[in-house]
C-alpha cells in the first residue's frame, strides 16, 4: 500500500474529564477536529456526564488508570487493579470500553504490555509541557519547537491554558497542512513506545 505522506497531528489529553473538558469539546467542534482523551478513573467517576459528552462527540477515549499512580512502582496486581476498576467506570460511565491505554508518565510499559497485551499503547513524541508553563503562548512555542513531520502532541484538558492553546494551534497546524488523525494512525510518532 501507498505511504501516506501526509503531515500527520494526533491531539491527545491527560487527566480528564474535567469541566475544563467541554470548552475543549467546543474549539474541537467549531474545528472539526478529533482527539483522543486518557481518562483517569477517578475523574470519570466525579464527571459521567462529561465523559459521555466526549463519546457523544466522536472522540477516541482511552485509560490512563485510576488515581495517577506511577506504574513503575506498583506491583502487577495493583497496576491490573487501577487499569481494571478504570475499565469499568468508563463502560458505566459511557457505554465504551477503551481498547487503547495511556500509562501515567509513560511509566510501566513492560508491566502494561504483559497484562495487557490486547490492548494498544499511546505515547507520544511532542510533550506540550502544557502542565508544566499554564501558559498558553508558551505551550504553543514548546510544541511548535518540537514539531514533526508525524506527531503525537500530549496534552492535559485538566488545564485552563490549554483551552485557549488550541484555539490558536488548531489553525495554525491547518494552515500548515496538517492532517488530525487518531494516534492510532501514527504509531511511528511515538517515541516511548518498546
Amino acid at each position: 500500500s501507498p505511504i501516506d505522506e501526509r503531515p500527520l497531528v494526533a491531539l491527545t489529553f491527560d487527566d480528564g474529564p474535567t469541566e475544563n473538558t467541554l470548552e475543549i469539546l467546543e474549539v474541537l467542534d467549531e474545528h472539526d477536529v478529533t482527539a483522543t482523551f486518557f481518562f483517569l478513573g477517578r475523574s470519570v467517576e466525579a464527571n459521567p456526564d462529561i465523559a459521555r459528552a466526549v463519546v457523544e462527540a466522536g472522540h477516541q477515549i482511552g485509560n490512563h488508570s485510576y488515581s495517577h499512580a506511577n506504574f513503575d512502582l506498583l506491583n502487577m496486581g495493583d497496576v491490573e487493579h487501577e487499569i481494571e476498576i478504570t475499565q469499568e467506570i468508563i463502560a458505566d460511565a459511557t457505554g465504551v470500553t477503551p481498547n487503547i491505554y495511556r500509562s501515567p508518565y509513560g511509566n510501566g510499559r513492560q508491566k502494561m504490555l504483559k497484562l495487557y497485551p490486547d490492548m494498544e499503547p499511546i505515547y507520544w513524541n511532542v510533550d506540550s509541557e502544557d502542565w508544566l508553563s499554564k501558559d498558553e503562548q508558551i505551550t504553543n512555542e514548546h510544541i511548535a519547537n518540537h514539531l514533526q513531520h508525524r506527531s503525537i502532541i500530549l496534552m492535559h484538558d485538566t488545564q485552563l491554558s490549554t483551552t485557549e492553546a488550541i484555539k490558536t494551534l488548531i489553525p495554525h497546524l491547518k494552515e500548515q497542512g496538517y492532517v488530525f488523525v487518531s494516534p492510532t494512525q501514527i504509531p511511528e510518532a511515538d517515541s516511548y513506545r518498546l
